[in-house]
């Protein structure tokens, strides 16, 4: 004699439920309903504001380019003014030629722009970049 099928009751983590963070609807969802956005984190989209919302709290995809990456341009983040810019990038260089300092590297910005910059033998590279793409992994 075989057993083809056993009475044993298939449990499920779904479906879950959620907050949607943006409107504050309550939300019932199931595995299908998910998708990989931003930074690597699982997300759902939510029918009532059409907004997504995480529904992971870590990353569960390494970084991937055009998935996990969140496109800041002037359109999703502040434009900075050129005197806001100018500000950071001579903290960057100040920072890089106090030969008491002991990196090689600085990074700074805000809204639609990021500066950073190298040292290394005698040289002192800066970078000014508007319209980026950043992946972010929270440890």
């Amino acid at each position: 004699m075989k057993v083809i099928k056993k009475n044993e009751v298939e449990t499920s983590e779904y479906p879950k439920r959620v907050v949607c963070e943006h409107c504050g609807a309550e939300l019932e969802y199931d595995k299908e309903d998910e998708f990989i956005e931003m930074w690597g984190m699982k997300s759902i989209n939510c029918p009532e504001c059409n907004e997504d919302c995480f529904v992971s709290d870590h990353r569960v995809e390494p970084p991937n380019w055009k998935t996990t990456f969140d496109h800041i341009n002037s359109a999703t983040a502040k434009e900075l003014k050129n005197e806001d810019i100018q500000e950071y990038i001579d903290n960057c260089y100040k920072y890089l030629m106090n030969e008491a300092k002991l990196g090689n590297f600085y990074m700074t910005g805000s809204g639609d722009t990021m500066v950073f910059g190298f040292r290394y033998e005698d040289t002192v590279d800066l970078y000014v970049t508007r319209d980026y793409y950043e992946d972010v992994t929270c440890l």
